[in-house]
C-alpha cells in the first residue's frame, strides 16, 4: 500500500475491511472523479430470506462509510458524504442507484481519529471457547464497568 497515490483506493482499502452481515462485502463502489466515487448496494449479495426489509445491507453500508470517513481522515482528507444522492427508496427494495457519493477534499488540518488505529485489529474469533469461569478480578471488572442501578451482572 505505500506505493499508492491514489486517495479512493487508499481509503477503499480500508472500507472494504467494515464489519457486514454474514460477510458478505455487500458493496460496489463506482470511482466518479480524481477525488469521488458513488458507494451501491450490491444485489447479488442480498439476504432476502434473513434481511427481508434490507436493514442490515444498509447497516453495512454505514460500517462501509465510517471506515471509509476515518481512514481519510487519518489521511489529511475530509470525507464530504451525501447520503441517497439520487433520491432515497422504500425499505422493501433496493434500487440501483447510489446509497452515498463521496468526495474526499485535502485538508491536512483535520483532527485523526483515534479509532482509525483499530480498523487493523478488528478480528473474529471463530476458535472454541472453553468452560473456564471468569475470575473474580474478570467479575469486579465487569461489574464496575457501569453504573446503572436498574441492570444486574449475573
Amino acid at each position: 500500500m505505500a506505493s499508492e497515490s491514489d486517495i479512493r483506493r487508499i481509503v477503499l482499502s480500508y472500507a472494504i475491511l467494515a464489519p457486514n452481515p454474514h460477510n458478505k462485502q455487500p458493496w460496489i463502489v463506482d470511482l466518479t472523479g480524481p477525488t469521488s466515487l458513488d458507494l451501491y448496494v450490491d444485489q447479488s449479495r442480498l439476504l432476502p430470506e434473513t434481511d427481508p426489509p434490507f436493514r442490515q445491507i444498509h447497516i453495512a453500508q454505514g460500517t462501509f462509510l465510517e471506515n471509509l470517513d476515518l481512514a481519510a481522515r487519518h489521511h489529511g482528507y475530509l470525507a464530504e458524504i451525501a447520503y441517497f444522492p439520487q433520491g432515497s427508496y422504500g425499505n422493501t427494495v433496493v434500487e440501483n442507484q447510489p446509497v452515498a457519493s463521496v468526495n474526499l477534499v485535502e485538508n491536512q488540518a483535520l483532527e485523526r481519529d483515534p479509532l482509525f488505529d483499530q480498523i487493523l485489529r478488528r478480528q473474529t474469533n471463530r476458535r472454541n471457547y472453553d468452560e473456564t469461569p471468569l475470575s473474580a478480578d474478570q467479575l469486579s471488572g465487569l461489574r464496575d464497568s457501569f453504573t446503572d442501578a436498574g441492570l444486574t451482572l449475573t
